[in-house]
């Protein structure tokens, strides 16, 4: 798999916009490892998407489905709740690149290097 048989174009603005602040987040920020956690946990409920067309369907309805991974995965916290949607859109976005791609992705580890230098273009 490299970077030219992926066509990071057709994917949704939003995703798109959440993996690329994502890679430019320092690796060291606690935000962004919590973030991860909550996207990777976000993203493995996406399991039963099988086609990018209903994970697009899914998108504007996941909110509250949502809450309910990451309130699981932070029991007792509340950090996530003013800003649930960096780590869903990130979630999105790597569960689209799966789909498309045929590539497992984990969040929680570094990514391939065709999906990160895209997002510098």
């Amino acid at each position: 798999m490299n970077d030219d048989s992926f066509d990071h174009d057709a994917m949704p603005e939003p995703w798109r916009k959440a993996l690329e602040e994502f890679i430019a987040l320092p690796v060291t920020s606690p935000l962004r490892q919590r973030a991860l956690r909550a996207a990777q946990a976000i993203k493995e409920s996406l399991r039963d998407v099988a086609w990018l067309d209903n994970l697009a369907k899914r998108y504007p309805y996941d909110d509250q489905r949502i809450a309910g991974v990451v309130s699981r995965l932070f029991p007792g916290e509340r950090w996530w709740v003013s800003d649930l949607r960096g780590p869903r859109d990130l979630a999105y976005a790597l569960r689209y690149v799966e789909l498309a791609t045929g590539q497992h992705l984990d969040a929680t580890k570094p990514l391939p290097w065709w999906l990160t230098e895209w997002t510098r273009d």
